[in-house]
């Protein structure tokens, strides 16, 4: 039976009763230390933990989760370990999995415990310490033993917990792609995509106003009928979420029955989708560079194209105070491959080394040219969508953010998700800290999966 040395349980998850009877007392120790002399071995069997855990809090008023920071490996290797969730889940069926798997990244599945759905929003201060009573929930970060009691020490006094997160420096930017209005197999996953915007934004707690951005493929065509379709969704979540809208096209809003109706004259339903190349978004002080990759190119790769990007450089000359903004870049198609998340399983061709090199042949174009633009540019950030394939990549300082389907076409054998992305920025760092991909299954009988990278 697999068994792990006290030392790597030192910050393991640990349960713990509001009303404590010493408070100068560390609880968490205090239960392992216990522990330890009670076996009389430096290694300990995890369902004898766990049992005795639950044996001794399972009154509790409230709860509270240690989560350690994803730099102590150590510990991520113990909190990833599939034995360990497998025995926390069978003596906590209602709480949440966290996965702590590689330095800076986050996998959680699992979503019924309030905890779970508070801390995603909270991962730039890890280490931390999160409690609830099922209604109520709150944080603190936790460095040393000292900052542990005085949190203890609080809940006694108070005998209530309190939300205390700061609201000020944080906006959020909701990333959304290939909704394919128009298609009718989206109105129903339409409508549990505002469903499940409406559960997740409902958190957030910020003095900016929440930024969609679409990164195409808004439109299953470019019919007149889906611009309508197009316009009543941008306006929707315009006014169901106080949020502003940005997006650029995709091959499908440009594309009919094989024709791009850019070379065909038929611009009016285009031209109505475009905007400018170049956004402000000066309450956050971020710079929206919106790409078309669906100009030149063929159907399934796109191109950016030079002229563009020198276009794009020419208008960026008329930004005054240039350097106060965080630019973002928006394309559709993909500058590098994009990988399946590992709970998703993988085609046959995906897996051989011919469906790999294969697959690297589709990105764009001119992809490693947008990237290099980029990086002469101190561009960090690029969002993009077209394989309905959420990932996230980080290569030569740029994040390449990609956001499946948020109509549900991220497909796994019999299931399919929808999918969307929430980064979170820090307006007075002028810097992204976060990004969570969110997988929701459209038949809702698997648990929802939520990816979250920390960022450098």
């Amino acid at each position: 039976m697999t068994t792990y040395s006290f030392d790597d349980l030192n910050w393991m998850v640990g349960f713990f009763d509001g009303r404590f009877q010493n408070p100068n007392t560390n609880e968490f120790y205090h239960v392992v230390q216990a522990l330890k002399e009670r076996y009389q071995l430096e290694t300990f069997d995890l369902d004898h933990i766990l049992a005795n855990l639950k044996e001794r809090y399972q009154q509790a008023t409230w709860k509270i989760v240690l989560v350690p920071s994803c730099q102590s490996k150590g510990v991520s290797q113990v909190m990833a370990s599939p034995y360990f969730m497998r025995s926390l889940i069978q003596c906590y069926p209602d709480f949440f999995t966290l996965y702590c798997p590689n330095e800076n990244n986050i996998f959680q599945t699992n979503t019924l415990h309030p905890l779970f759905e508070s801390l995603i929003y909270q991962l730039s201060d890890l280490p931390l310490l999160m409690a609830t009573n099922g209604s109520q929930v709150y944080f603190r970060r936790v460095e040393c033993r000292k900052d542990i009691l005085a949190a203890y020490d609080m809940l006694e006094k108070k005998g209530y917990l309190e939300d205390n997160r700061s609201t000020n420096d944080f906006a959020y930017i909701i990333h959304l792609s290939d909704v394919h209005l128009g298609d009718k197999s989206r109105r129903e996953t339409l409508e549990l995509l505002y469903h499940c915007l409406d559960q997740e934004l409902r958190h957030l707690k910020s003095n900016y106003a929440f930024k969609f951005v679409i990164t195409g493929d808004l439109m299953d065509s470019p019919r007149r009928k889906n611009m309508y379709m197009a316009s009543a969704f941008i306006n929707e979540l315009r006014s169901r979420y106080s949020a502003d809208v940005d997006f650029i096209l995709g091959n499908h809003d440009v594309i009919v029955s094989g024709l791009n109706m850019f070379r065909i004259q038929k611009s009016k339903v285009v031209a109505y989708l475009l905007g400018e190349s170049v956004k402000k978004l000066d309450d956050i002080q971020v710079l929206l560079i919106k790409l078309n990759s669906s100009l030149h190119g063929n159907f399934a790769r796109g191109m950016v194209g030079q002229r563009q990007l020198d276009e794009v450089d020419e208008e960026l000359t008329t930004v005054e105070n240039l350097d106060h903004y965080t630019p973002i870049v928006l394309v559709h198609h993909h500058p590098l491959p994009v990988h399946k998340a590992d709970f998703l399983k993988l085609k046959w061709t995906e897996r051989s080394i011919v469906g790999r090199v294969v697959e690297k042949s589709k990105t764009l174009v001119d992809g490693e040219d947008l990237l290099e633009w980029m990086k002469k540019r101190q561009v960090h950030y690029v969002l993009h969508g077209h394989k309905h394939i959420p990932s996230l990549t980080y290569r030569d300082g740029i994040y390449v953010i990609a956001a499946g389907s948020s109509t549900g076409v991220v497909r796994d054998d019999m299931d399919a998700y929808i999918s969307y992305n929430l980064l979170q920025f820090d307006v007075r760092r002028r810097r992204v800290v976060s990004c969570t991909l969110f997988y929701e299954d459209v038949a809702q009988k698997q648990p929802k999966h939520i990816y979250t990278r920390i960022f450098e």
